[in-house]
């Protein structure tokens, strides 16, 4: 059967098809109307394997350039892949995630990445491994805020203050070991994807040293990104902690919780599970080593895809 890229109609078909698992609360007009309109979609490949010209499999391909260890190498995701219900148990949507790998590798890239609903051993089949794979969640919000902190935390526009965010979110991301090189396009789709996340700048002695981007509702707050203008800092990141904490106290907030590795001062203060789904993996080419990259990745579930 044909693997190749979709036209706008088989486009329109992959979106129909992909309903089932993920237009949840909505008619599969609004969920196609959502598709056409999302800025995520715009900015990747649409492979499809089809039969007669009818859409049997789907999935988005990213191009993403990746931070390695202060190096910037290019990279892909893969996203959305969905088999019609019809069709599945036959091994289509592997016939096209190794189309989509191959075809990544013949373009040179070094690193990939994709979020698994699905177990993990699907994936490594194909040369992917899991990696930050907890979620944790503080268990004594109130002490944790008794603890006192040195930061305080500022809301902040991203609109107003992106080209700052911007700045701030490169010169942090060129330490660390595995990171996401957003670029303009990037944070164009990541900041209307993520609307409902709040931007908090962080400000030690009147200076600001960073940003932490959060979800909150009137149940739960996770820190999503803490990003520093110097990069890793564990002693500020762990009274950002603290400052989050006071927060949701102050808001009647019952849960802190999120992919971020709390720092070993307060580490105490959090229990830690398994994630049950979106489970980050990675793919690397020869001549990396996947230990190294693991070393201090920070990939966010703000770049979900």
């Amino acid at each position: 059967m044909p693997i190749h890229l979709a036209n706008n109609t088989h486009r329109l078909e992959a979106y129909r098809n992909s309903h089932e698992a993920w237009g949840e609360g909505s008619s599969v007009a609004e969920y196609v109307k959502k598709c056409l309109q999302s800025t995520r979609n715009e900015r990747c490949e649409w492979w499809v394997l089809t039969r007669d010209s009818s859409v049997l499999s789907s999935l988005a391909l990213f191009s993403i350039d990746f931070w390695v260890s202060g190096k910037q190498l290019s990279g892909f995701g893969i996203g959305a892949v969905h088999t019609r219900s019809d069709a599945r148990k036959k091994g289509l949507a592997g016939q096209l995630c190794r189309h989509a790998i191959d075809l990544a590798r013949n373009r040179g890239c070094q690193v990939g990445l994709l979020f698994s609903d699905v177990s993990p051993a699907y994936y490594e089949r194909m040369g992917f491994k899991i990696f930050l794979d907890t979620i944790y969640q503080c268990k004594d919000i109130k002490a944790l805020a008794a603890m006192g902190t040195a930061v305080a935390l500022e809301k902040m526009c991203a609109t107003k203050n992106r080209k700052w965010i911007q700045e701030t979110y490169h010169h942090h991301h060129q330490s660390v070991s595995l990171g996401i090189a957003r670029s303009a396009q990037y944070w164009d789709g990541n900041l209307k994807e993520n609307d409902d996340l709040e931007f908090f700048s962080i400000q030690k002695e009147d200076e600001n040293i960073g940003y932490v981007r959060v979800f909150r509702n009137k149940n739960v707050l996770i820190p999503i990104e803490i990003i520093l203008s110097l990069g890793e800092d564990a002693f500020i990141c762990s009274h950002v902690y603290r400052a989050l904490a006071a927060t949701a106290v102050q808001h009647n907030i019952d849960v802190i919780r999120g992919w971020l590795l709390p720092p070993i001062d307060i580490f105490s203060h959090f229990i830690s599970k398994q994630r049950n789904k979106s489970h980050p993996m990675l793919w690397q080419n020869e001549g990396l080593d996947f230990s190294t990259l693991c070393e201090s990745p920070r990939i966010y579930s703000s770049d979900y895809f």
